[in-house]
């Protein structure tokens, strides 16, 4: 009974170890990193994730993409600045001025 109880045990000691291991591990990795950020950037009701490309490498996060404004922009950059294991952030997105269905209304209608 006692040799099922330390093989038990041991097992279990194994796999916390390797565990906690890989869990300190994914935190810092790039995949962890870039999942991150489009998370965050999913769920922000200001931001469309599609508008936005997030690459990392060695920590270091490249955005991309086109947004409608500066403030957009800068939002981006700093949610990603905010992420715990961001090197730094390489700021490439553009802006552009998107003609939304309202002001296309209005232009035509003078």
């Amino acid at each position: 009974m006692r040799v099922k109880y330390f093989v038990a045990t041991l097992i279990s000691c194994v796999f916390i170890g390797v565990f906690s291991a890989s869990a300190k591990d994914l935190t810092t990795s790039d995949v962890w990193l870039d999942s991150e950020i489009t998370t965050i950037y999913t769920l922000n009701e200001h931001l469309n994730p599609f508008d936005i490309s997030v690459d990392v490498k060695d920590g270091v996060v490249s955005l991309g993409g086109e947004v409608d404004s500066s403030i957009e922009k800068a939002l981006a950059v700093e949610i990603a600045r905010g992420v715990e294991g961001v090197k730094d952030v390489k700021d490439n997105i553009k802006l552009i001025r998107r003609l939304n269905l309202m002001r296309l209304q209005a232009l035509f209608r003078h």
